[in-house]
C-alpha cells in the first residue's frame, strides 16, 4: 500500500447496504479482499473507518491505517481520509443517532488532520460520476453541522 502524504479532504461515503444491530464492516472488508470475480482483490478494506450501529448506539470502526492511501476515492484517495457511513441513503436518510455520531467523528477528523468543514467531501463530490453517500443525504446540510462541531 501507498504512504499518505498529506490530508487534504474528508471524503463520505454510504455503504448502499441495510445497517444493522450488528458488525457490517468486516463483510466489506473481506468484499474488498476477496480476489475477483467474488470481491475486489484490495490489499485492506478501502475506507479509513466507518460508522455504524450496532445494538444501541452508533460506533466507529478503524479500517485502513491513517498513514496508508484508501481506495475510495480515485482522483483523492492521495490526499484523503475515507469514512464510510453505513447504510443506503438513496432509500432514506440517516437517523439522528447515526447522523450526530457522522457529525461528530467527522468533527473529530478535521480537527486531528486540520481540514476546514469546507474540504469534507461526499464521494458525488470528489468522483462526478458517483451519487455517494446518496440521494437522502445532504452534504450542505453535514458540512454545516461539522463546521458547529468545530467551534
Amino acid at each position: 500500500m501507498t504512504p499518505l502524504a498529506k490530508v487534504n479532504y474528508i471524503v463520505v461515503h454510504h455503504s448502499l447496504t441495510v445497517d444493522g444491530v450488528t458488525l457490517s464492516t468486516d463483510d466489506i472488508r473481506r468484499f474488498h479482499t476477496t480476489p475477483p470475480p467474488a470481491g475486489r482483490g484490495w490489499s485492506d478494506i478501502a475506507y479509513h473507518a466507518t460508522v455504524e450501529q450496532v445494538e444501541n448506539g452508533v460506533e466507529v470502526i478503524i479500517g485502513r491505517p491513517w498513514t496508508l492511501q484508501g481506495a475510495h476515492a480515485p482522483g483523492h484517495n492521495q490526499d484523503s481520509i475515507g469514512v464510510c457511513i453505513i447504510g443506503n441513503f438513496d432509500a432514506a436518510a440517516p437517523d439522528a443517532a447515526h447522523w450526530k455520531g457522522a457529525v461528530k467523528f467527522v468533527a473529530w477528523l478535521c480537527q486531528f488532520f486540520k481540514v476546514p468543514a469546507e474540504r469534507v467531501l461526499g464521494h458525488r463530490e470528489a468522483t462526478p460520476e458517483r451519487t455517494c453517500p446518496g440521494a437522502h443525504f445532504d452534504m450542505a446540510v453535514f458540512r454545516a453541522a461539522v463546521a458547529g462541531a468545530l467551534k
